[in-house]
């Protein structure tokens, strides 16, 4: 990964810092201000990676424009693959979208948390388990999955 970032000139400046990659196990965010810059790097990366016996899984492989979304471009081609342009992403389980709104990421995480409180109800709620175990329930099942969200929402 250090050779890709060396030889590609990828990054962007937030303020006084600048960064050029997001790491987390086997996912990988590449950082860019032009998409010339981004294409060049990710050939770059997929050739460090096949002399390592690794392949890029274009097919997995997304690019997401920030603070444009009215981009025509839907495909790119890097070296002889194809990458898909998106205007929303989830990484991390968080759902990034390309104006900066946290609209969709929180009405899929009350959804999801709609649908933990359904599950409940069928099992939980209408039992005769005691309240205070039915509370720990809902701070187990139901609660986690709206907090999670709040590390990654905008402010707006």
């Amino acid at each position: 990964m250090q050779r890709t970032l060396k030889t590609s000139s990828l990054s962007i400046k937030i303020g006084c810092q600048s960064f050029m990659d997001l790491d987390y196990t086997d996912d990988l965010a590449l950082l860019a201000d032009l998409l010339h810059i981004l294409t060049h790097g990710l050939g770059v990366m997929s050739g460090e990676a096949s002399l390592l016996g690794l392949q890029v899984n274009w097919a997995k492989t997304k690019i997401q424009r920030i603070g444009d979304n009215d981009s025509v471009l839907q495909m790119v081609h890097v070296g002889s693959s194809q990458v898909e342009v998106v205007n929303e992403f989830t990484y991390l389980e968080a759902c990034t979208t390309c104006n900066g709104s946290s609209e969709s990421e929180i009405l899929r995480r009350i959804g999801t948390a709609r649908n933990c409180m359904t599950l409940l109800e069928k099992h939980v709620w209408k039992s005769r388990i005691r309240v205070d175990t039915k509370a720990r329930l809902y701070q187990t099942y139901v609660l986690p999955v709206l907090m999670h969200g709040l590390e990654a929402w905008t402010i707006t």
